[in-house]
């Protein structure tokens, strides 16, 4: 197995104090943490990013593979006999996916880390693709994607965005019915085998010491920490692309704009900080920005996908289709005005909305691992590299595409 193992230190006493986070080890080889928790419950996060970039990628066979790992493996043959074995130990198991990571959760009783770190092993090495399991699992998996066709127009907007403006770069997530169905026990099975030869990056809160967590690991599982990423290099004398299904000046309609992005960091917070300054706070930009262009529009929101190398904001609405040609003039001279203007309030403003909305976050996961990075952050790192933000490391880039979407295109 190929692990980088991140454990944090957070130190918690009976008065509330805390001693923050500091490296047990830290040279060019091994990065590791303790986060020592005084909690009965700890929580276990394995993650595996870079996802997209894998040969095996395509439309919904990371998803699927969240539904069906833990299904049948080499151990534990019986259907989705491991995680019955974990419950009974009052082991729970949550598993996502997005658009370049894969995680599962284990959260249980502080004693039960060792029965973690096997069930991992056991997921990393040995999970078995039974076919007929499998395309029963698929049923549930394409009812999701039929819901999830009804519900949320933006994940059809986005995959048109990905396959017309970047490449295909962005895999859908859960994917379309027919691609669903498509996806073969053997693809699934190669697909496992380059995801877990990735970098595993296994984040632990638990009442242990850095000896006690050690000898759960051998020496080999501890890896070179991950080279950070910068974005560079994006053009700027391109000239948008532009798809449209020409909708009707009253039919509701879906328009995206990609904006690229980069900045003097490596990780997605200017992103973030700017989607903060553009739609969060009482009085968002995007919002007077529309009003006072009188842009009427039904919902608005961001979208930050954020690649290796690469990274997108996509700026979203549903709208009436008269309307589209008049939001993407509106979005767009805001960005232009911002990338040269965007006074220190707005500044200061969104790094606020950021870290008012850290906590949020943390509620969900412990830590957090920010992309192209596999150093997991505590909230008060999270909340601190926010604050360290500079106006300077931020760089706005023109508009990449426009995709305009009428709801009767809006179909596989």
């Amino acid at each position: 197995m190929r692990y980088l193992i991140s454990l944090i230190l957070l130190i918690s006493v009976a008065c509330g104090a805390s001693f923050g986070v500091s490296p047990i080890i830290n040279n060019e080889s091994k990065r590791v943490y303790l986060n020592y928790s005084t909690t009965e419950v700890i929580t276990v996060t394995l993650t595996i990013s870079n996802t997209y970039t894998l040969s095996t990628q395509k439309a919904g066979i990371t998803h699927m593979l969240e539904h069906t790992i833990f299904i049948s493996t080499k151990n534990f043959p019986a259907p989705f006999s491991l995680q019955e074995k974990l419950e009974r130990e009052g082991i729970l198991t949550t598993a996502a996916t997005d658009y370049n990571t894969f995680q599962v959760q284990f959260q249980g009783r502080k004693d039960s880390l060792p029965t973690i770190i096997n069930a991992i092993n056991e997921l990393s090495e040995n999970v078995v693709f039974d076919e007929k399991l499998i395309e029963n699992e698929k049923n549930v998996i394409v009812k999701e994607a039929r819901m999830q066709e009804i519900t949320n127009p933006l994940i059809h907007g986005i995959r048109v965005a990905s396959e017309k403006a970047l490449e295909g770069k962005i895999y859908p997530i859960v994917g379309y019915e027919n691609e669903i169905n498509n996806i073969t026990v053997d693809e699934l099975r190669a697909h496992y085998d380059e995801l877990f030869a990735l970098p595993i990056s296994i984040d632990i809160i638990a009442p242990y010491t850095i000896l006690e967590v050690k000898e759960l690991f051998s020496e080999d599982e501890v890896i070179t920490q991950i080279t950070d990423t910068k974005i560079g290099g994006l053009p700027t004398d391109y000239e948008p692309i532009r798809f449209t299904t020409n909708p009707k000046d009253d039919e509701f309609t879906l328009a995206l704009l990609v904006f690229p992005y980069t900045s003097t960091t490596n990780n997605d917070l200017p992103a973030k900080l700017i989607g903060a300054a553009l739609g969060l706070g009482k009085k968002p930009l995007i919002g007077n920005s529309l009003y006072y262009r009188s842009v009427t529009v039904f919902r608005y929101g961001i979208e930050i996908i954020h690649l290796e190398n690469e990274a997108y904001m996509i700026i979203w609405a549903y709208l009436n289709g008269k309307d589209a040609q008049k939001f993407e003039r509106a979005i767009n001279d805001l960005m232009l005005d911002l990338s040269t203007e965007m006074l220190d309030a707005d500044f200061l403003a969104a790094k606020a909305n950021l870290i008012s909305s850290v906590d949020s976050i943390f509620a969900k996961w412990p830590v957090i691992t920010l992309p192209s990075m596999q150093n997991p952050l505590t909230k008060d790192e999270y909340k601190n590299a926010i604050s360290n933000l500079k106006r300077s490391s931020i760089t706005f880039y023109p508009l990449k595409a426009s995709i305009i979407i009428g709801a009767e295109q809006n179909e596989n």
